[in-house]
């Protein structure tokens, strides 16, 4: 198989897998508002269709800690092996495509590369994944933002002795979302999940090409739709590192670190800022100059 094509191979799994990892978390989010649902808001007293403001009722808000915490022991594990086992993919992928580009006679640090990511994302120990104490990935799941959010908003339902029925499709709409908007726990998970394959496979590729002394690349994946102008600008060409990093004077670039929405850029881990799924090819110094000759450093 060629470079190119191991490439490509990448490039279509890092597609799917974030697919997929986006519907995982959104059937989490329709898991939770069940379980909050029928193991706290069913079990409130009510008159006909309106909640009890009564000690009894209160008492149960406070059982929404353990009932979130037992949902995510349950099914928080699951989440880290699915997300992992598809970044040691990345890193497979990864190394067969540098060792393709580098050939014989290279060793590719392999090893020393994945450790510096995994620690990056909170991971410890090469079998058995185990998340380090304040790290990345612990605090996707020990964050308690959504879950005090979820009591605040039964408290003051349950005082105010609001619809039961207005209440429990409110709370399932709030935690799940519907067709027109993502729910809490969905759009908080996004915040750490969503781009986090493109994120390390682009991360993977800067320490590669840095430990190989590749600097040149092609601005690699694919176009959709709604891709941005700088992107569908970029899609498919070449350049080197040193030009790469004059893309900080980009209008599109520009904006955002004007208006504070990114406080710094790097064009290869980057690339088009948020949602983007391009990714750098690193080519060689030969191959560069064969598809853009004018790069000839002896012109």
């Amino acid at each position: 198989m060629s470079a190119g094509n191991t490439f490509q191979d990448k490039v279509k799994f890092i597609e799917k897998v974030s697919g997929e990892l986006d519907s995982t978390i959104g059937n989490l989010a329709q898991g939770l508002s069940y379980s909050i649902i029928s193991e706290f808001i069913d079990q409130l007293e009510r008159d006909g269709d309106t909640i009890k403001n009564t000690p009894a009722n209160i008492r149960l808000i406070s059982q929404i800690d353990a009932i979130y915490q037992s949902f995510i022991d349950k099914n928080g594990a699951k989440l880290v092996d699915q997300i992992t086992g598809n970044v040691n993919s990345i890193f497979d992928f990864n190394d067969t495509y540098f060792s393709e580009v580098k050939g014989k006679g290279f060793d590719i640090p392999s090893k020393k590369i994945t450790g510096i990511i995994r620690d990056r994302l909170g991971f410890s120990g090469d079998t058995r994944v185990k998340l380090k104490e304040g790290g990345y990935m612990e605090a996707l799941l020990k964050d308690t933002t959504v879950r005090n959010e979820i009591k605040q908003i039964s408290y003051r339902e349950v005082l105010k002795g609001s619809g039961f029925k207005g209440f429990k499709k409110a709370m399932q709409n709030y935690i799940a979302g519907d067709e027109e908007k993502l729910g809490a726990f969905r759009r908080h998970y996004r915040q750490y999940t969503y781009d986090i394959y493109s994120t390390i496979d682009r991360d993977q590729s800067l320490l590669m090409a840095n430990e190989l002394n590749l600097q040149y690349f092609i601005y690699g994946g694919t176009l959709v739709a709604k891709s941005r102008d700088f992107c569908i600008e970029r899609a498919g060409k070449v350049f080197s590192t040193e030009e790469a990093s004059q893309w900080v004077k980009d209008p599109w670039i520009k904006k955002h670190l004007e208006n504070g929405s990114i406080t710094s850029y790097n064009p290869i881990t980057d690339m088009g800022l948020f949602g983007c799924r391009h990714t750098p090819r690193f080519i060689s110094y030969e191959q560069a100059i064969r598809l853009r000759p004018d790069l000839k450093k002896d012109k």
